[in-house]
């Protein structure tokens, strides 16, 4: 499995290093960017098993990775910069920390990438305290997987909800079709129909910087023993 792996989340300018799991020597790889911000004018050509990415403005990537025998997707979502964690420094990753609990197909180099909108959010708001803190929690329930994040933000008593955003992304080794789901405020709803052996769910809480992420997977064997019970 040469997939480069879960979705990050970091903010503009950051480098973001792009592999395969367990490069082969013996294997060729070709990168490329199939989505970018309409704003971007980053690109990506390259047949080295390792890389490094820079955002150049604030949205979605979905960075394109072929090799000799398949092609994967990876999701990059940037932040504006002024979103950074203070202890961010340039040059660094912003998906350290990502924790997991149970609970699409690239073209090749040389096409041109689909545009897929600014993605920007904005001037920070103002007011809160620090960086907020997310936790997923994951439930079956009838037809459809439900997914919940908890937020809140330290060194604030009762945090309120308008003043935290939260952004999830479906991991893309997972193939699942990411118009079959819906979204209201802090749930994601997933129908059981749309996954095949297993769904993660990776997502950020957002307001004056953007949190750790965290992650939850629903697998197929969960999916049906929730049913039976």
């Amino acid at each position: 499995m040469d997939h480069p792996g879960p979705p990050q989340f970091v903010a503009v300018g950051d480098t973001v290093q792009l592999a395969p799991r367990d490069p082969d020597p013996d294997m060729t790889y070709q990168w490329s960017i199939l989505d970018l911000p309409e704003e971007s004018n980053q690109r990506i050509s390259s047949d080295e098993p390792v890389i490094d990415f820079v955002p150049d403005t604030a949205g979605r990537y979905r960075i394109g990775l072929a090799t000799s025998d398949e092609e994967y997707s990876l999701t990059i979502r940037a932040f504006p910069s002024e979103y950074a964690p203070p202890n961010d420094q340039g040059g660094a990753s912003g998906r350290s920390g990502v924790s997991a609990r149970p609970g699409a197909s690239g073209g090749r180099s040389g096409a041109q990438p689909h545009r897929s909108g600014s993605g920007s959010v904005g001037a920070a708001p103002q007011g809160t305290a620090g960086r907020p803190r997310l936790q997923l929690s994951g439930t079956v329930e009838e037809t459809e997987l439900v997914v919940h994040a908890d937020t809140d933000i330290p060194g604030e008593a009762e945090s309120n909800s308008d003043d935290i955003t939260v952004e999830f992304i479906l991991d893309d080794r997972d193939n699942i079709d990411s118009t079959a789901i819906s979204q209201s405020s802090q749930t994601l709803r997933i129908p059981i129909s749309a996954v095949g052996e297993k769904v993660r769910v990776h997502a950020v809480a957002l307001s004056d910087t953007y949190s750790v992420p965290d992650t939850i997977a629903f697998s197929a064997e969960t999916i049906s023993e929730s049913m039976d019970q």
